[in-house]
């Protein structure tokens, strides 16, 4: 008798239990969250759910900053979760709880859905998405969650990005584009303009393989459909390219930053500490010479010593791409301490 394999419903549905497991205290209130989630999040949230229900579109928000143009916030109204809560039950301390637990067991799920492209084991798949979902991004990540927003999307951009490189086919340029939106509209900013250097790669690889292997209609294909992708990816996001060039001779961080902006805050070496011992990012902060959210990095152990194995293994093409790109990333995280950053800032 054959048996039925979990279907993606009930692969999400066991990352949710997952992740109500691995972050009981906050899937059932026993501890509150606080700093960005309550300083920035939380009242911008409120104040566009209020004015939603209100019937007026939050152009305004006179309660921060003396008054700012909240539509123009890349991250604060466009994201369709701000609409769908906004309007209907609007926004609470308990909805932060609910929405965190919810972005962490998607991300699960769009890291076990990006795991198809390198490995044909459901098992291992899962395992990628449950270590994924609670990994120390994520748990030092928790007061912050445009951060959690924009890594909960990322997974799927490339999974279907990935895809459409693969298959050459219409809807994976229409998915990719759909969680682009996502990702642009409710993640931080400088985590989906890193993703873009990847995405390019990707491509660019891609493309120089059809040729290579003389498979020029399948090339110029893929050229195409990555014209499309962009068209309807820029068509998406018009409305936040035209409210954002409204107020951009307003916004003084348009006008750059220096070196030691860039600097501030990295992944600092010494913090490669908790890919062994996570507990130990929580002591002796200024040690790190960073915040305690950016110098968590765990993964887990058993995840670490495949990583290492598979290393040392033969490889396909794609995921030397990865590897090539995340060593370049983990360099360039750790801002001063290596001229990496250095030279992506020049």
């Amino acid at each position: 008798m054959l048996q039925k394999k979990p279907g993606v419903f009930h692969i999400y549905s066991a990352y949710i239990a997952l992740a109500v497991l691995a972050y009981w205290q906050v899937a059932f209130l026993q501890n509150s969250f606080k700093w960005d989630m309550l300083g920035c999040y939380l009242p911008w949230r409120y104040h566009v759910g209020e004015c939603l229900q209100n019937g007026v579109f939050p152009l305004w928000n006179p309660f921060t900053h003396g008054g700012y143009p909240i539509h123009a916030d890349l991250r604060s109204v466009w994201y369709p979760e701000t609409f769908i809560i906004g309007l209907t039950t609007g926004y609470s301390y308990l909805t932060l709880h609910l929405l965190f637990i919810l972005h962490l067991s998607l991300s699960g799920l769009g890291m076990y859905l990006l795991s198809k492209h390198f490995t044909d084991d459901k098992r291992a798949g899962f395992i990628a998405g449950g270590a994924y979902l609670m990994s120390g991004f994520f748990v030092g990540h928790g007061q912050e969650m445009f951060g959690i927003i924009a890594a909960t999307w990322i997974p799927f951009v490339l999974y279907y990005f990935i895809r459409l490189q693969k298959e050459r086919e219409f809807p994976d340029a229409v998915r990719t584009a759909v969680f682009a939106f996502l990702l642009v509209t409710g993640g931080y900013q400088a985590m989906w303009a890193i993703l873009l250097y990847l995405l390019i790669a990707l491509f660019v690889t891609y493309f120089i393989r059809y040729l290579h292997a003389g498979m020029k209609k399948e090339a110029w294909q893929l050229l195409k459909l990555n014209g499309i992708l962009l068209i309807i990816t820029a068509m998406s996001l018009a409305v936040i390219a035209v409210t954002f060039i409204q107020v951009s001779p307003e916004v003084g961080r348009l006008s750059g930053v220096s070196i030691e902006d860039a600097w501030f805050m990295p992944f600092s070496p010494r913090s490669a500490i908790s890919f062994l011992l996570p507990f130990a990012t929580v002591k002796d902060i200024g040690w790190y010479d960073t915040d305690i959210s950016m110098n968590n990095a765990y993964t887990g152990l058993i995840i670490l010593i495949f990583f290492v194995a598979a290393a040392f293994s033969k490889k396909k093409f794609l995921l030397n791409v990865f590897l090539v790109s995340g060593l370049l990333a983990l360099l360039a995280s750790f801002g001063k301490y290596t001229p990496v950053r250095g030279i992506l800032f020049h």
